[in-house]
């Protein structure tokens, strides 16, 4: 087993194997309830939604697969291709439109069902593998942990990197909010367990420099029609 999560109302527990399967397991009678299979590789990470109707899974054959559990048998909902090498983590935001995933390529990705289409934003930024995401309790935020001993926070709407964690002295295995999602902690290898307060509006500078950006390039355009002008008039003038 290299992976298990349980639903929230705690009936029942999903686990992952090296053998590419996902079993849902009762935890009153401790019995297989059903069983996702499809993945082509070791399934590393599984996560239930908040309501425990689906959960995702991801894979070492660079796949994340989206499962409806509330039915018998259990339904594969989508099978979500866009990293090009393992994946190591996964997690199913609360309201089920949003998948993270983390992977060896080294990019952690975004998938947005909320449109009723699938989108997968892959954000670069870590140097090497990352080995596993978290939302924010109010999906705003996804952070990211990596060998690259950093952690990072990412804009879910924009989405960009707000935040680089830094100062771990070695490769971090995991991460997490804490309930109130003004906290955030990471697991290093070193054996050391790192505990960060998040920025009040870590958005705050991202917007500052999209402003500017529209700012320069509202300038850069308005020196272009000038330039235009002038040239206009100076054939003008030669006439």
């Amino acid at each position: 087993t290299t992976g298990i999560d349980a639903a929230p109302d705690g009936r029942t527990l999903v686990s992952c194997s090296g053998d590419g399967s996902v079993l849902i397991w009762s935890t009153s009678i401790w019995e297989v309830l059903g069983s996702g299979l499809g993945h082509e590789g070791p399934v590393q990470s599984v996560s239930h939604s908040q309501d425990g109707s689906k959960l995702c899974s991801s894979s070492m054959d660079a796949s994340t697969r989206l499962w409806k559990t509330d039915c018998k048998p259990v339904m594969q909902l989508q099978m979500l291709r866009g990293h090009q090498a393992p994946l190591w983590n996964c997690q199913l935001s609360h309201n089920g439109k949003m998948i993270a995933s983390a992977s060896q390529d080294p990019r952690v990705g975004i998938w947005n069902f909320q449109r009723m289409m699938e989108r997968l934003d892959l954000l670069p930024g870590h140097t090497e593998a990352v080995r596993d995401c978290r939302f924010s309790p109010c999906q705003t935020l996804m952070l990211s942990a990596s060998h690259d001993r950093t952690m990072r926070l990412w804009s879910v709407e924009r989405p960009c990197c707000v935040a680089v964690l830094t100062g771990h002295k070695g490769k971090l295995w995991g991460c997490d909010y804490h309930p109130q999602g003004k906290v955030v902690i990471g697991g290093c290898e070193d054996g050391t367990v790192s505990v960060w307060k998040v920025p009040d509006n870590p958005l705050a500078h991202v917007r500052a420099v999209e402003e500017e950006e529209r700012r320069l390039e509202a300038e850069e355009l308005q020196r272009k029609r000038d330039l235009e002008k002038q040239q206009e008039q100076e054939l003008a003038n030669e006439s």
